[in-house]
């Protein structure tokens, strides 16, 4: 039981710096869509 916490444990460790290195690496184009979002008078500080 013991070795195979220990297995499961690396297993996570190993998916967790491979998900860090991905997102270092990788270029991820940011969103191009433009929004706009109408904000009334009232919701804005006097």
């Amino acid at each position: 039981m013991h070795r195979l916490s220990r297995v499961l444990l690396v297993c996570v460790v190993l998916a967790v710096v491979a998900g860090a290195v991905y997102f270092a690496v990788s270029d991820i184009p940011p969103p191009t869509a433009r929004v706009e979002k109408v904000i009334p008078d009232a919701r804005l500080p006097r």
